[in-house]
């Protein structure tokens, strides 16, 4: 088994993989029975049959023997609660590249966007649990085996 060292998400950089800090919005607009506040990061997808859906996690210990990758991109807010979530590069010859791995600590009221073709699984809850909302074309995903068992510590 290998393990990786859990990092905020706040200071690392994960190729194919675009941050906002939706707390860091300076542009918010106020009146007595709302809030708007727009966030910067955007996105372009492949298809225009766009679907959004609630994804919940709950505690479990960051282990992975297989990861996932998509065609298209997906854009995960994570709305409550501290997230975990596994990336890794692949290449078309390699498989794989075991040495891109990263883990990351997502607090709430972030955004990312997940390039197309970038490894990834399913975020698990630090603490008890967390929620996100996921939007993202209509779209399979691709199940790929790791050559190694993986844990976050």
């Amino acid at each position: 088994m290998i393990q990786i060292k859990i990092q905020d998400l706040k200071d690392v950089k994960i190729e194919g993989v675009e941050v906002f800090f939706t707390d860091d919005v300076q542009d918010i607009e106020k009146l007595d029975h709302f809030e708007w506040a727009a966030w910067p990061l955007g996105t372009k997808f492949q298809s225009n049959e766009i679907y959004c859906g609630l994804l919940e996690g709950w505690h479990h210990t960051p282990k992975y023997q297989k990861l996932e990758y998509h065609e298209d991109a997906e854009i995960f807010y994570f709305m409550s609660g501290t997230a975990l979530m596994f990336f890794v590069d692949l290449d078309d010859q390699d498989g794989v590249l075991m040495d891109t791995m990263q883990m990351v600590r997502i607090p709430p009221r972030t955004m990312i966007n997940v390039a197309a073709r970038k490894g990834h699984w399913v975020p698990v809850a630090e603490d008890d649990k967390y929620s996100s909302i996921v939007v993202a074309p209509k779209q399979g995903d691709v199940h790929v085996e790791l050559p190694q068992e993986i844990e976050g510590v």
